[in-house]
Formats: C-alpha cells, sequence, structure tokens
C-alpha cells in the first residue's frame, strides 16, 4: 500500500503454525500462506489495521 514512507513490512519468526491458522481463520483475517521452496518454512502474510504488511515465518516442522 502505498503513503506509508519506507515500510514495506515487518517479519516475525512464529511459532504453531496450526494454532495461529486456527486463530487467524476463526477471528475473519485475511492472509496469504506459502511455502519458501528452498527451506520448506511456512509463511503468513497479512495486513494490520494501518495496512503494514505482516510476515509470520514458521521452521518446517
Amino acid at each position: 500500500m502505498a503513503g506509508y514512507g519506507r515500510l514495506d513490512h515487518i517479519a516475525f519468526a512464529a511459532s504453531d503454525v496450526a494454532g495461529v491458522r486456527n486463530r487467524l481463520e476463526s477471528k475473519g483475517v485475511k492472509f496469504r500462506e506459502s511455502i519458501v521452496p528452498r527451506t520448506g518454512d511456512i509463511q503468513f502474510f497479512l495486513y494490520d489495521p494501518d495496512g503494514i504488511g505482516v510476515e509470520l515465518n514458521f521452521p518446517k516442522a
């Protein structure tokens, strides 16, 4: 999203991929899920209420 300066998104290391997925879905939060081809890690991409991107990185189980 434009208009928020230089910050594109912020990333966090996370755990409990199934729990976080369930919580986001139960709250109606839209997110995109992907797998990092090189590592098999799972990533969730979503936006905070101000439109700033949030990336959650879950290590491969």
